[in-house]
């Protein structure tokens, strides 16, 4: 990720929920596309992971004043939200 113009880190809670992931090509996939983020974390609509693009979310935070973007979730489309709030 070295050149890039926004930073990345997942929370300790991603990172386990990550290595959890029922599939090997998940795991690959949610990678794929957690790195897709750092060129674009504002994509048009949204960054669909290819084929388990229905059953999981990515979900993240984004700082624009810091350039930084933090990976919250990366869980099953059901459980995703769950007690989260909108601040």
């Amino acid at each position: 990720m070295a050149g890039k113009s926004w930073t990345l880190s997942l929370t300790d809670k991603a990172r386990r929920e990550i290595v959890k992931l029922p599939h090997a090509r998940l795991v690959e996939e949610a990678r794929e596309t957690i790195d897709d983020l750092v060129d674009d974390p504002f994509p048009p609509d949204h960054v669909k992971m290819r084929k388990y693009a229905g059953m999981y979310r990515i979900v993240y935070r984004v700082e624009e004043r810091r350039r930084k973007i933090t990976i919250v979730r990366v869980r099953p489309r059901e459980t995703a939200y769950q007690g989260m709030r909108n601040p």
